[in-house]
C-alpha cells in the first residue's frame, strides 16, 4: 500500500522556497539600505540647520 503524505507535513520543497524567500528579501533589503540612505542630508547641510 502507498503512503500517503498530508500537505501539513513540510518537505524539502517548502524549506527551499521559504530560504529563497527570505535571501530575497535580504537582498531586497541590501539594495535598498543606501538608496534610502543618500537621500540624508550632509554634515554641512544638518551644521547649518543647527544655527
Amino acid at each position: 500500500m502507498a503512503q500517503t503524505h498530508s500537505q501539513a507535513d513540510p518537505t524539502r520543497r517548502d524549506f527551499l522556497m521559504l530560504a529563497t524567500g527570505a535571501m530575497g528579501v535580504v537582498g531586497i533589503g541590501a539594495v535598498a539600505w543606501p538608496l534610502i540612505d543618500q537621500m540624508n542630508p550632509d554634515a554641512s547641510t544638518r551644521a547649518l540647520a543647527s544655527i
